[in-house]
């Protein structure tokens, strides 16, 4: 679905980009654009022989826009992946480092986000091949509770005889938060060994 959005060949059934609508054709178009009706502006610096430059353009995404251009850094040497509010780390098996080197990838959360989850490795060589890795993964690092949904349920009148039971009491919660949507922080060690 991704490569769809960013070349327009057909290969999802989620979404119908055409090569027209595409990133590709319209960020070229665009630069194209720009540096014929602004030439003292420095637009052909984003230009090779009429197709974009990669490495002098920053890709940056918001949410799933993040995703994009993880994609697009993942595809091609930009000269930097910038991710706002984007996927958690392995969220997606495809969000790797390839063509764009990870020094060149930010990624920026708010501390509301319910998926600041965090992971530190660290290789120690027995010889070259052969190692040890630890890791320190954080779940809901921030520790940020997010809450749920308020209650829409209304009171319910009284049974007849004036009692109330916990179907009652339960339906008089209208408008509190009873519950969270995240869970609180957690945390996992791990140690591998490679051979």
């Amino acid at each position: 679905m991704r490569l769809e959005i960013i070349d327009g060949i057909d290969r999802s059934k989620h979404v119908e980009v055409t090569p027209a609508n595409g990133i590709d054709n319209r960020l070229t178009k665009l630069l194209r654009y720009l540096d014929a009706q602004f030439p003292d502006e420095g637009w052909s610096s984003f230009l090779r022989q009429g197709e974009p430059k990669w490495s002098r353009i920053a890709v940056a995404g918001h949410s799933t826009g993040a995703g994009q251009a993880a994609m697009i850094g993942k595809l091609r040497h930009v000269d930097r992946v910038v991710m706002f509010s984007g996927p958690p780390d392995g969220a997606d098996a495809w969000v790797s480092i390839d063509k764009t080197p990870a020094v060149k990838h930010f990624g920026l959360v708010h501390k509301r986000d319910p998926f600041t989850d965090l992971t530190f490795a660290k290789d120690f060589h027995v010889t070259e091949s052969k190692y040890f890795q630890f890791r320190w993964e954080v779940y809901n690092a921030l520790n940020q509770q997010n809450l749920g949904v308020a209650n829409s349920h209304w009171c319910l009148p009284p049974n007849p005889d004036g009692s109330v039971d916990a179907v009652h009491v339960f339906g008089c919660q209208f408008g509190k938060i009873t519950n969270v949507q995240t869970d609180p922080r957690a945390m996992q060690f791990g140690m591998k060994f490679y051979w």
